[in-house]
Formats: C-alpha cells, structure tokens, sequence
C-alpha cells in the first residue's frame, strides 16, 4: 500500500473507499428531508380517500373517493353511471348536469366529498322497468338530439323545470336551458319537447 505523502491530500484508494462507505450509509439510512417526504406522500394518499353515502337514482349506494375527485368522476369512473357525459369540464356547456338534492348541478364541477348523504339523480334514473320516461320519449318525437352528447345534461335540466315549475312559459324554459350548450343547434327542438311534455302534447314538431 502506498502511503500518503505529505502535502498531497488524499489519496485515490482512501477517497474511493470513503465514497462507497458513504454511499452504503445514504442506501441503509435516508435523510431526515427523505423520510419525512415519503411520510407525507403516504399520509396524504391514505387521507385523501373518503367512504361516501349517497342516494342514486333511489338506490343507496356507497363509493370511494379521492378529494380531488368530482361527481361526474365518481358516477363514470366508481358507479359505472355514464350516463353523464363530460365535455367542457369547466361548468360550461352543461352536458354533466345531474340533479343533486333536485337541483341541477355541474357534476364536473361539483366535488364527491362535499356530497356525502346526498340525493342524485342521473339520466339513467328516468327510465323504468316500463320503458323511457315521457321527456325522453318526447326528445324522440321532436328530433331534439343528432350527436346526443349533449342530450342527458338538457334531459335532467328539463325535468328540474317540469317538477318544479309546470306551468312554466316557453321564456322560462329557455332560461332553464341557458347553462346547456347544443352544438349541433337542437336547441328549438328541445325546447318544443319540454313544452310538450308540459302540457302533454304528443306527437312530433311541426317541420
């Protein structure tokens, strides 16, 4: 072995053999910033999940959640409910609108955590055992959808209104539909489809 001459530092087997201990004490024992990083990536997934109750389409259900997760995630993606469609994802064009507590709502827009206990209603709780529901039917009579994307957001709007307002005017249906967007131009039919089933008309619109 040679030594260490004076005046010339370390030598290259010493400065080698101190590198690889270091290393083995970095592998065997990580720093203080490390394990407390790791502990809060661990403490934040586990307390970001949340066991939610919540009525759908009558039925009690329950789902896990993650915070940041919206409504429309956790009845697509946990619920298997897609119904629900998601376009802008920003609260804009309504296609993700649902009911919450009887209320049209964004469900884009809206987060799980905040609804536990809450009452939905999707497009797929319009139809029965019977079949589809008036509205649904008369979106049919009327021609009132092309693509249909759009069609289950102005569906649950419009059946908001018919509950909550039946002798409401052809304005007010057209104020009901403001948040939701048609991009293929539907909207006349629409309207005339909500108007019939309000006053139970039937039969298609006149061209």
């Amino acid at each position: 072995m040679s030594k260490q001459e004076p005046g010339k530092g370390i030598s290259r087997r010493l400065f080698l053999k101190g590198t690889a201990l270091s290393g083995a004490v970095k592998a065997a024992f990580p720093s203080a910033a490390q394990a407390a990083g790791n502990a809060s990536q661990n403490t934040k997934k586990g307390a970001s999940e949340h066991l939610l109750s919540m009525r759908i389409n009558g039925e009690k259900r329950q789902v896990r959640v993650h915070t940041d997760e919206t409504l429309a995630d956790a009845l697509r993606d946990h619920l298997q409910l897609t119904g629900t469609k998601i376009a802008c994802d920003r609260g804009a064009c309504g296609a993700c609108t649902v009911l919450v507590d009887g209320v049209p709502r964004a469900a884009c827009m809206s987060l799980a955590v905040d609804l536990d206990e809450a009452t939905i209603e999707t497009v797929e709780g319009l139809a029965s055992s019977k079949g589809l529901g008036t509205l649904q039917k008369q979106f049919i009579d009327n021609d009132a959808m092309q693509c249909g994307y759009c069609i289950p957001g102005f569906l649950m709007a419009g059946t908001a209104l018919i509950r909550n307002k039946p002798d409401a005017t052809v304005e007010d249906i057209r104020e009901a539909l403001s948040g939701n967007l048609c991009r293929c131009g539907s909207q006349p039919h629409i309207v005339q489809a909500i108007e019939n089933t309000l006053r139970g008309e039937s039969g298609r619109r006149s061209p």
